[in-house]
């Protein structure tokens, strides 16, 4: 009865609704909502014979008979190509990637492997080697009494600066993971030399030191990371060299945030120091983001800003952030991550923000990009949204998967 389609409409009822009720991640739902677009554009061109939902001829809506209409989906390539969903070309890459861990991850599992007490020979001595090389370079626990005059600096109605109580709850979280490590590894020497039992948890941290696996203690102490062994190792002690000099040094002029528990803590702090210095509520502050030229190596004093702070450590996949033009840009062949620079987080009046053409970029700890809800109501994974200078409209980048990580894993 109606004169036109309403393409909104049916966006929505599809969207939103048919697939949104089943959809409970809010990434998610923003990209359903991207693709379904695109696939009901709102000028009706999808009932037009030049409709393609492809840059290639390969993928257009067939017209005729049913028979006419079942040829067409035969004839369709057995692997579709990355852009029919909007993807770049680099998908593929990382698909196969993901595919392989998989597979090496399924053979490791079946093939399983169990520490003797003393009697698995070269197994024995490679797990002995990795306990006692990380046993060696295992720091005594943060004492906060140590801390540099300007960390724990108080403002002037006598509380801890906001950044120093963050620091304070970061260093209680480290200190048990250190604990944890420290024990663990104590019992594990003890186990493989026979002096104690191989218990079933010392059994599961021996495999996983022969297979390249986080031990599932020290994960559940820790902090969310898809790294093999060896290079959580590393990040872990770049970590504490990194909370060290904030706690002994003082204030940093740029900020690690792929080194903390919990980022979303520290945008908390932010809002805080602003809200305490200007006595504005912070409810009605946000947290905005600048991307500044230079990487955190290139940081002066003069570079500091007065309110809010420096931070790196952030990787864009699925786009890149293109230093001349200070905008958004393709990624480029086979380069699946681009090391964003320093970014200025800067906060200010909700009402008073006025972003020009940006993409909402979300940030994640961890390239699973997906979490569930913690005590604190936050998500394990998900940090937040960055707004990011693009030319290009958001849609483009939301079909990309574009989003920054914490951290890589490898």
């Amino acid at each position: 009865e109606q004169e036109h389609i309403p393409w909104d409409t049916l966006a929505v009822l599809i969207a939103d609704i048919t697939y949104g009720g089943r959809v409970t991640d809010a990434q998610d739902k923003r990209s359903i909502s991207s693709i379904v677009r695109r696939y009901l554009p709102t000028d009706g061109a999808l009932l037009t014979d030049e409709f393609r939902l492809s840059s290639s001829d390969t993928y257009s809506v067939p017209t005729g008979t049913i028979d006419i209409v079942r040829d067409f989906i035969r004839g369709l390539p057995v692997e579709d190509a990355p852009e029919i969903f909007g993807l770049h070309e680099n998908a593929d890459i990382t698909l196969q990637q993901k595919d392989t861990k998989s597979i090496i991850d399924t053979v490791i599992l079946v093939a399983g492997s169990g520490g003797g007490g003393g009697s698995g020979g070269g197994e024995d001595e490679m797990v002995t080697s990795i306990a006692t090389s990380v046993m060696e370079r295992m720091p005594d626990a943060f004492d906060l009494e140590m801390g540099h005059p300007e960390t724990f600096k108080k403002i002037e109605s006598g509380a801890v600066n906001s950044l120093g109580v963050f620091l304070g709850q970061e260093l209680v979280m480290f200190n048990v993971l250190v604990n944890k490590m420290k024990s663990t590894l104590f019992e594990l020497g003890r186990a493989v030399k026979g002096i104690v039992v191989m218990s079933g948890p010392l059994e599961e941290m021996y495999n996983c030191f022969l297979f390249q696996k986080v031990p599932g203690s020290w994960e559940k102490a820790g902090y969310p990371c898809l790294k093999p062994l060896n290079a959580w190792i590393e990040d872990f002690f770049a970590r504490i060299t990194f909370m060290t000099a904030w706690l002994l040094e003082g204030p940093r002029n740029s900020y690690w945030i792929s080194g903390f528990f919990f980022p979303q803590g520290f945008m908390t702090s932010i809002k805080q120091t602003y809200s305490r210095s200007y006595h504005i509520a912070v409810d009605i502050l946000t947290v905005t983001c600048e991307v500044k030229s230079h990487g955190p190596e290139e940081v002066t004093e003069a570079d500091l800003p007065k309110d809010g702070v420096l931070m790196h450590g952030l990787y864009m996949e699925a786009g890149r952030f293109d230093r001349p033009t200070m905008q958004m840009a393709e990624s480029l062949p086979a380069v699946l991550f681009d090391v964003m620079p320093c970014l200025w987080l800067k906060p200010m009046v909700k009402e008073d923000y006025k972003p020009g053409p940006v993409y909402v970029c979300p940030v994640y700890k961890t390239s699973i990009r997906a979490g569930t809800l913690s005590t604190t109501g936050h998500s394990t994974n998900f940090v937040c949204y960055m707004d990011i200078p693009s030319l290009k409209e958001m849609d483009h980048w939301i079909r990309r998967g574009c989003a920054m990580l914490c951290m890589l894993d490898t």
